[in-house]
């Protein structure tokens, strides 16, 4: 026998019944331990959730009472977890990881919603006795530039007795149609405030007398690019109905739209010495007039923390912002997100001197 190889005694210490116990316990410590930690987790992940009170002044009415009584308890890999009380009412949330859902009902409409949006339909609602497909308005958070800061996105329910407001990721629209059962007790309206889209950014401003057909308006806006980021220039509104002469749009799903309307009037609050803004060689009047700076509440906002009380601004939303450029042949206006970043005006400027003739402010 090799001096290397085990005698028989070591072999049956090494096989015995005492090794077998101790690799036993061994494992059956480290599955506990996985167990207790996948349990942790669990119940980590599915803590009750603190919400904020926020503008929804359907919230306690019988449509979104009757809503949130039956809402699913999941939402694609979803799970809904409670609220810690006392709660906000027409709430509910799903979680996923870090990721989350929130539901809101009973909230303000949304001011973006135009004859430029395009909408989106997710489920199917029977509840009246035939099928009909649900419109969703989806508008993302776009804070800070074309580009999203983040992939969160609010959709909105359009034409509902009470206004649904969903957050959360962008790929969470594919498990929108899981709250179809939940929204046959919030059913269509006539009444309801997105029942019908609001006109086309800009066009009932009052025009200048045959401006936007003149041979400077035409030249401004044929020298304006068929993109900005991730929008595209668009001759048609959502319906199919041409936009109005001396205006040009440019549109995304789920972003807000920039739009330039040329040979309109001086807008009513304009006075003279009032502040302009230069960029490159056109000024620029920011009219500040309430409704032009339209301000939606984010329905995902947690209750403030020491450590989210500025990333969960309650004010945080899509807002418009109307400009005027003076001092040419022809006032030109424009409306885009105030998250478009200095792309949009700038390139317009740019294409106003080159295409317009002075004439001072």
């Amino acid at each position: 026998m090799s001096d290397d190889q085990p005698t028989t005694d070591e072999n049956q210490r090494l096989t015995g019944p005492g090794t077998i116990i101790s690799l036993v316990l061994a494992v059956g410590l480290v599955i506990g331990v996985i167990i207790a930690a996948r349990i942790a987790y669990d119940h980590a992940e599915h803590q009750p959730v603190t919400l904020n009170a926020i503008d929804a002044p359907g919230a306690s009415s019988h449509e979104c009472t009757s809503l949130i009584d039956n809402l699913p308890d999941h939402v694609g890999s979803y799970d809904r977890v409670s609220l810690t009380q006392p709660s906000p009412d027409g709430a509910a949330v799903w979680i996923n990881g870090e990721k989350r859902i929130t539901l809101r009902c009973g909230v303000q409409a949304p001011d973006s919603y135009t004859a430029l949006s395009t909408t989106e339909e997710h489920g199917t609602d029977k509840s009246g006795g035939h099928s009909d497909s649900i419109r969703w308005l989806g508008i993302a958070d776009a804070h800070g530039g074309d580009k999203p800061v983040t992939d969160s996105v609010t959709w909105y329910t359009l034409g509902r007795a009470q206004e649904v407001a969903v957050t959360g990721p962008e790929d969470v629209a594919q498990d929108l149609s899981d709250l179809s059962e939940a929204l046959h007790h919030n059913p269509v309206s006539a009444a309801s405030a997105t029942a019908h889209p609001a006109q086309t950014p800009l066009s009932t401003l009052p025009a200048a007398e045959e401006a936007a057909a003149d041979k400077q308006c035409r030249s401004l806006l044929d020298a304006l690019p068929d993109h900005f980021g991730t929008l595209t220039r668009t001759t048609k509104d959502a319906l199919g109905n041409d936009l109005p002469d001396g205006m040009a749009a440019w549109t995304a799903l789920r972003r807000d739209p920039v739009v330039v309307r040329c040979g309109v009037q001086q807008p009513a609050s304009y006075r003279p010495g009032a502040q302009l803004q230069q960029i490159n060689d056109v000024p620029w009047f920011n009219d500040e007039t309430p409704g032009n700076h339209s301000t939606a509440v984010d329905p995902s906002a947690e209750a403030p923390t020491a450590d989210n009380s500025s990333q969960n601004d309650s004010s945080a939303g899509t807002t418009d912002n109307v400009w005027y450029a003076l001092g040419y042949s022809d006032i030109v206006a424009l409306s885009m997100p105030a998250s478009s970043g200095n792309t949009v005006i700038t390139t317009l400027s740019n294409a106003i001197s080159k295409n317009m003739e002075k004439s001072g402010v």
